[in-house]
Formats: C-alpha cells, structure tokens, sequence
C-alpha cells in the first residue's frame, strides 16, 4: 500500500483531523445525511449559505433540528461499518435520552482518552424509531519494522533509521512520518546526497495492529567539496594548513571526511602549543549544476601555551599522557589541577609515596602563557 495512500471522510460526515485529538469536536449536521423521517429520502444539509439568503444559516437549522431528538442508537464502528473489537467506555451519549451537541463532545473526549483511535467521525441518522449515532473510528496502528532499501553508505543503515526518531512501538502517524522523512533527508544531505528521492510503502497487519514501513531511497549522485576559502588566525600559512587537514576540492563530500580535517588541524596547533586552538568548517550553498558543495575554514591559534616541569625530568610523551590539557585542547583549573593529581599518583606509582606537586601559571612575551609543575618527589621506598 501506497504511503499516499489514506482513508478519506466520506461526502456525508465531518472530517476531524484537522483539530488536536482532546479538542476535536463534530457538528453532526455540518457533514451528515438526514433520512427526512416522513418522506423517507434522504437530504444533504450541506448547500451554500448563499442559497438562502436572508434566512438563516443551514447548518444552524440543521443544528436546531437535532438538539434535543430521541437517540435510538449509539454505535462505535470501524471504518468498514462493522462494531469495534475492544471494551468501550460508557459514552454520554446514550440511547433513549435526548441529543446534545455537549454530550457528542464529552463522548469524543472519551473515546480519544482511551487512546486506541487516530481519528473519529460522527454520522446520525433520523429514522422512525430515533437518531441513530455512529462513531466511525480509525484504530491506531503502531510502528513494528522500519527498514531502508537502496541507501548507499555513508550515512549507515543504522545512522539513517536513528536520524528518523521513528521509535518501534510508538502509533503510527503520518505528520510523525513526514517528519521523519525530513529528518531523514537531513542526515542524507549531511553526507552529500543533496538530491535523494524517497518513496515508502505500508503494511497494515490489521490482526496485530501493527505497521511496518519500508523506506526506498535514491540517493542520487554524492556531491564534492568545491572552493576551499581559509580564515586564517595562525602563525601559519593557509596552504600549510590546507595540506595538513588533507582535504582538496572534487573530493566526496562526506561527514567524516571534513569531521577528521578537523581533528587534525586541531592536533597540529595542540602540538605547537596552542591548547586553545580552534578549527571551523562550514559548508556552502550546494551548486547543483556543478555538484558542488564550497567550503569555509576558519582557524584560529589564541595564546600559545608552554607547560615547563621543575624538580623531575618527565619526556613529551608522558606530559601527553598525564596532562589532560593536551588531550582536551584547553586550559582551565579543573584541567590543571587533575594534571598536577597525575603526576603526583604517577611519582607515587614509582616509590616517591611522599612526592608532592604544586603548579602556577605565567606569562611570557609573545603571548605566550607558561605554566610551571613543580615537583618534591622526596624519599624514594
């Protein structure tokens, strides 16, 4: 079954999914078929105000008919006229007392509080023996297997359902999947598929109340990175920047690919001491013409910061390892103080059980800022 595919209100009754679910509320006469109960046909109250002019409206007439006739019946059906399988709630609306429009709201309220309906319409009918009251019900179906054919990686099978937010279990319904559909061409045009075409099939598994879609998707040709433009606030030049990050105009446009251009520039300036480092890269208008997608870099030094060790020799590489500043590429006290608590665990680990570690920052010229460790390793055991 086609996602297009929907049930529509019949000619004669009022179509309720344009209101919020608590709120919905019908004017039976403005969408109903009324049996005239002495002639035997039946008349459509629907015709045009215009048509009687200077008399009052139809729909108020047919309202005023209504209010306050013997109900005979009162019957909550699905779609194809047959009775409801479930427990139903005791409605307001009953058989053998008079009609209300406030008793149809209240018993709408009621059947949508249930939470087992999407949407409700409501028909009469004047018979001889009274009004006859349908609640013509659409059961609620709930998402069971989401899968996604003819996706071309990246993004994954499993990164493109996840970017949907189509949970398994929650009720199906349409604006959510539309929704997710949107979602879904986000995180496709993320990895460079600009022009993905999406279609969906149904499966209504009616014993179960269960509903299973499949997603096929085109993907469409992935686009390329185009003009590279450098907002360069380095000491660096810009092609030197460019040749570290690796990435070049007509390469694929993907995630991961400007995510680790990224990461290596902010490596780089880290290395060189600038832990405040930060690196920008933002995609351009898509061209469709040429398939390109342009990009903005912008990277910025700050203060370089210089780390000196005073009473122990310890190499780069271990500094790489007990100082969390290098590793989260910032500078604040709480970094500082758990580098100065791992290099004291660090002596401790090595007999100095009574080393001791105190620290202090400094500024030097060039904007450079030093910070100093100081260490009073003391008796080795």
């Amino acid at each position: 079954m086609s996602a297009n595919d929907r049930a529509m209100p019949s000619a004669h009754s009022f179509d309720l999914r344009q209101f919020p679910p608590p709120l919905r509320t019908t004017r039976v006469l403005s969408a109903l078929v009324l049996l005239v109960l002495f002639t035997g046909q039946t008349r459509c109250f629907a015709k045009d105000r215009a048509d009687r002019s200077g008399a009052l409206p139809a729909s108020a007439q047919q309202d005023a008919a209504l209010e306050g006739v013997r109900i005979a019946q009162v019957r909550v059906v699905e779609q194809d006229g047959q009775p409801v399988g479930i427990p139903l709630p005791k409605l307001s609306l009953e058989a053998g007392h008079p009609f209300s429009f406030e008793s149809e709201r209240n018993s709408l309220r009621q059947l949508y509080h249930q939470g087992d309906y999407s949407d409700i319409n409501v028909t009469a009918t004047l018979q001889s023996d009274g009004l006859h009251v349908d609640f013509i019900v659409q059961r609620n179906y709930y998402y069971n297997v989401i899968s996604i054919e003819g996706l071309r990686p990246p993004p994954s099978e499993s990164v493109a359902l996840a970017s949907m937010h189509l949970t398994l279990g929650d009720p199906y319904r349409e604006a959510s999947l539309q929704d997710g559909v949107q979602r879904l061409r986000d995180a496709l045009r993320a990895e460079g598929l600009y022009l993905p075409t999406i279609k969906w099939t149904l499966e209504r598994r009616s014993d179960t109340r269960q509903m299973n879609v499949v997603f096929h998707v085109d993907p469409g040709p992935r686009a390329q990175i185009g003009d590279i433009s450098v907002n360069n606030q380095t000491p660096y030049g810009s092609g030197q920047l460019l040749k570290r990050s690796k990435i070049k105009s007509r390469q694929d446009y993907t995630s991961s690919r400007l995510q680790r251009a990224q990461q290596r520039l902010k490596k780089y300036l880290v290395r060189k001491g600038y832990l405040g480092a930060s690196v920008v890269i933002a995609s351009g208008a898509y061209d469709q013409r040429t398939n390109r997608v342009p990009l903005a870099v912008t990277v910025t030094a700050g203060p370089r910061v210089r780390v000196a060790i005073v009473g122990a020799r310890l190499h780069r590489g271990q500094l790489d390892s007990l100082l969390p500043i290098y590793a989260e590429g910032a500078v604040d006290e709480d970094l500082l103080q758990e580098g100065r608590r791992n290099i004291r665990d660090y002596f401790q680990r090595q007999g100095y059980f009574n080393a001791e570690v105190s620290y202090k920052t400094e500024n030097e010229a060039n904007d450079t800022r030093v910070i100093v460790y100081t260490i009073s390793r003391g008796d080795r055991f």
